[in-house]
C-alpha cells in the first residue's frame, strides 16, 4: 500500500522529500487500518481533531494528552487544569 500510495501521491514541487514520505506514510496507514476494520475514515477523522484539539489546548512545555481536547480554550483555569491533567500540578 505505501508503494501504491507514493505513486498515486508523489511528492509535490516545493514539498520536503520528508514531509512528502510522511504524509504517503500515514495515508497507506490509515487505508491498511481502514480495510482491517480497525477503524474506519469517520473514526479516525474524528480522533485527529480530538488530537488537534488536545495540541491546541495544551501549553507550551507540557504533554500532550487526549484528555485535554475536552478542555473548553479559553477558561481562566485552562492552565491549572491541564497541568493536573498531565499530573504536573
Amino acid at each position: 500500500m505505501l508503494g501504491a500510495e507514493i505513486a498515486a501521491a508523489p511528492q509535490q514541487p516545493g514539498e520536503d522529500s520528508d514531509a512528502a514520505y510522511h504524509r504517503q506514510f500515514l495515508a497507506a496507514l490509515e487505508r491498511i487500518v481502514a480495510s482491517l476494520h480497525m477503524a474506519n475514515s469517520d473514526d479516525q477523522q474524528r480522533r485527529k481533531e480530538e488530537w488537534r484539539r488536545a495540541y491546541l489546548n495544551t501549553p507550551h512545555g507540557y504533554a500532550v494528552e487526549l484528555a485535554a481536547a475536552r478542555a473548553a480554550p479559553g477558561d481562566a483555569d485552562d492552565h491549572d487544569q491541564l497541568a493536573r491533567l498531565n499530573g504536573m500540578a
